[in-house]
């Protein structure tokens, strides 16, 4: 297979595409300069200052897919290790009837109904070049820069761009929904004049 996410692609000439990547669990970081992106875990990074031999140990612990991208980026499947076959969904039901002989020919009864249902629908890491919206419109993050001085970039010294799945880290987003039906219903019914007759309010 190839791709996932965290590929840094190459052309047919095994160049690196200039300023294009996927977020990586361990980080992609983008040269000053070139805009060329290579893994954190890369030892061999263009113009690194510094390297990090336990990213690459991590990536390895940590994915799903072989490691086969020739830029040397961390890919993983992400929908493979986040996705769900079928939601996680909970329901109850209660469904109750009452009834009491008034005379011969008339009876009252009652009824009483209730339903739940529970869902949680697993989502995906939040994107940390995303955006998002709310209720008064867009709002969109800045593109996220690892800075000069910190102590994880390779390039210590000189901000750079930073492409980053936080997926072990914040953990995956998701939408919990809940719906309560409650239904009651009172009536009677019975024979009247020689007519049948049925009521009910609810």
């Amino acid at each position: 297979r190839v791709g996932g996410k965290g590929w840094i692609p190459v052309n047919g000439a095994g160049v690196r595409v200039s300023n294009s990547t996927t977020p990586s669990i361990i980080g992609n970081v983008r040269q000053p300069g070139t805009n060329n992106y290579y893994s954190r875990g890369d030892l061999a990074g263009v113009g690194f200052t510094q390297t990090f031999a336990g990213a690459g140990a991590y990536c390895n612990a940590n994915v799903n897919l072989p490691q086969n991208n020739p830029a040397g980026g961390c890919i993983m499947d992400l929908r493979q290790a986040v996705n769900q076959i079928q939601p996680e969904h909970e329901t109850g039901n209660f469904y109750g009837r009452f009834t009491k002989l008034l005379s011969g020919d008339l009876e009252a009864f009652a009824e009483v109904g209730y339903y739940s249902t529970k869902s949680r629908v697993d989502g995906l890491p939040v994107n940390p070049n995303g955006a998002y919206n709310t209720i008064t419109g867009a709002v969109s993050r800045a593109a996220t820069v690892i800075g000069a001085p910190h102590p994880d970039t390779p390039y210590l010294g000189t901000a750079a761009r930073l492409t980053y799945l936080p997926l072990n880290d914040t953990g995956i987003s998701g939408t919990n929904s809940k719906s309560h039906t409650t239904r009651a219903q009172a009536g009677v019914k019975g024979v009247l004049a020689g007519w049948d007759f049925d009521t009910a309010i609810s």
